[in-house]
């Protein structure tokens, strides 16, 4: 096992942050965490799996971890940086612990992301620990309420259809083009991806983008309009708008954030 290095340590209110790097390729087997915690991937990948589920982080993905829950962690070839918030209040650590919680599940969305943006943003000045505590119960909030935890199976043909949008976002791609791939009547389709992602598939396309640039922008110093080009964006205006409506932040500026040093 390689060792980790934690950058800085920091106690706001009752709660303690940890920043730490994980270097590529660095692997943690099976194991149990000292303390339950929310972190949050600033920057690089890393692959997570508890029992059979295994799910990819990248930047402003975040989990809670309860003490008791046994996972192992593959970090990716650029490695990653890592901020931990470990409540202290009993009330939250109760939260934490609960029984009920019985695997880690990872939030990648665009709700979590502003969520996680206004927390950086806090952290990063001079905050009121109100303030960052309001900003994790938010956190807690969207991991009690989420819908994506869905009992019901997908259908064959919609997860072949989001493993291809997942593959092929930066291209453009017609509805219509998708339903003949996969058989369907194009209004059929759409009724039934909606039911499942809670958005419509052009939207599904847009968070993917979104996602993927704030990885792109959390570990290169490529130009904004060639991560705007690549990623299928009409021009570096177009991403700029789509931060700012999505996240209430530019992307220079939150390349400039998720830099962020405790």
């Amino acid at each position: 096992m390689k060792r980790y290095h934690i950058y800085q340590q920091r106690t706001i209110g009752n709660i303690k942050l940890i920043e730490t790097y994980y270097p590529a390729q660095c692997y943690y087997t099976w194991h149990y965490d000292g303390l339950s915690k929310l972190s949050i991937v600033l920057s690089g990948t890393l692959r997570e799996r508890h029992g059979n589920h295994e799910e990819i982080a990248s930047s402003t993905s975040f989990v809670i971890k309860p003490n008791f829950i046994k996972h192992e962690n593959l970090f990716g070839p650029l490695g990653a940086r890592v901020i931990s918030f470990i409540p202290k209040d009993p009330l939250f650590q109760e939260w934490l612990n609960q029984k009920e919680i019985t695997g880690l599940k990872w939030f990648h969305g665009v709700e979590a992301s502003r969520v996680i943006i206004r927390l950086l943003r806090l952290v990063k000045g001079r905050p009121d620990p109100n303030e960052v505590e309001d900003s994790l119960i938010d956190l807690f909030g969207l991991q009690s309420t989420s819908k994506r935890l869905r009992q019901k199976a997908k259908p064959d043909w919609l997860v072949l259809l989001e493993q291809r949008l997942r593959d092929e976002f930066e291209q453009p791609i017609r509805t219509r083009d998708l339903a003949s791939w996969v058989g369907l009547h194009p209004v059929y389709m759409a009724r039934v991806f909606r039911k499942y992602f809670d958005c419509s598939i052009k939207e599904f396309i847009g968070r993917l983008r979104l996602k993927r640039a704030m990885h792109d922008l959390s570990i290169d110093q490529h130009s904004l309009s060639h991560i705007a080009y690549d990623l299928g964006f009409a021009d570096q205006s177009h991403m700029t708008r789509v931060f700012n409506k999505d996240l209430n932040i530019s992307p220079g500026k939150f390349r400039k954030l998720i830099q962020l040093q405790l």
